[in-house]
């Protein structure tokens, strides 16, 4: 590891570390806090932090289009929570935000085809809204619900219909970008993420998967007419990263998987760094660590 980087200003509550992405030869992390949270900028040449941006109390997911960076404002104005349900744009140029726009987030956004796509937040699951990235315009509304994803050359929306159910099953919907057309959707019955680009297949991560809890998933590789094949069961943490599938088999212990579910080289240590939030970021040719505490540059 040769550069750290502090985060955790003070007054932050809690780096929400998983949400981090890259752009504009920067890290981006939000954090929240009172009286408001902040975007942090994480300069990867000096590993220096150059920017620390005001948010609401409740920065989520944030993503990169148009030539800027998009943070959604979560919460409820119910709780008083500062800039609830607002996106924010940020020109990466000035280190400020230049747009705010009001609009339900019902979860995690995601840019891509120019512009952002964010869920809604209705009871039952809001409809999905695509912001031009160029003007910053609602300029579509989809009749889906879920959680969006841009892979696999296409726009996706995961849906779960009944959490209750063991195991809960997933629905993935394959989006027109442009029109929002329904192209293809699947029933997937151990449950699943969205998907994702890993090795050059289009993947998904299937079945109770989370880094806190005993997890049993599986690698599901996407095909034209569905699932195609499925790793074995795997009792560990699986995360797509860098455009690879990642295990977290012990405490502190990060290994890639083949799709599988065959470890790939050597693997990561991250020592007590692999405890709570943590992601891996891909910036240029370089790669980060990015926790709950710091940020860190690393070798793979």
């Amino acid at each position: 590891m040769t550069a750290r980087v502090p985060l955790r200003p003070s007054g932050a509550e809690s780096v929400e570390a998983g949400e981090t992405v890259a752009g504009f030869g920067s890290l981006w992390i939000p954090v929240i806090g009172q009286p408001h949270g902040w975007l942090l900028r994480v300069d990867t040449s000096s590993a220096r932090v150059t920017a620390r941006i005001a948010m609401g109390t409740f920065p989520g997911s944030v993503a990169v289009a148009g030539g800027s960076v998009w943070v959604a404002n979560s919460g409820s104005t119910q709780t008083g929570a500062s800039g609830a349900n607002t996106l924010s744009r940020i020109d990466p140029a000035l280190n400020r935000v230049v747009q705010t726009l009001p609009i339900e987030i019902g979860g995690r956004i995601v840019a891509g085809f120019g512009g952002v796509f964010v869920p809604g937040a209705q009871v039952g699951g809001g409809p999905l809204r695509r912001i031009d990235a160029a003007t910053g315009r609602v300029v579509a509304t989809f009749p889906f619900s879920g959680v969006p994803a841009v892979a696999c050359g296409s726009l996706w929306v995961a849906r779960t219909p009944d959490p209750e159910a063991t195991p809960p099953a997933t629905v993935l919907q394959r989006l027109d970008a442009a029109s929002g057309k329904l192209v293809q959707e699947l029933a997937v019955a151990d449950g699943s993420s969205p998907p994702t680009d890993a090795d050059g297949q289009c993947v998904i991560v299937a079945g109770a998967n989370h880094p806190d809890e005993e997890s049993a998933g599986r690698i599901l590789v996407l095909g034209a007419r569905g699932v195609e094949r499925r790793s074995p069961v795997l009792h560990t943490f699986i995360a797509p990263l860098l455009g690879a599938i990642w295990t977290a088999f012990a405490p502190g212990v990060l290994q890639r998987l083949d799709v599988n579910g065959a470890p790939v080289g050597a693997p990561l240590l991250l020592g007590n760094r692999g405890q709570g939030s943590w992601t891996l970021v891909q910036a240029g040719e370089q790669t980060w660590l990015v926790t709950t505490a710091d940020a860190l540059r690393v070798t793979l």
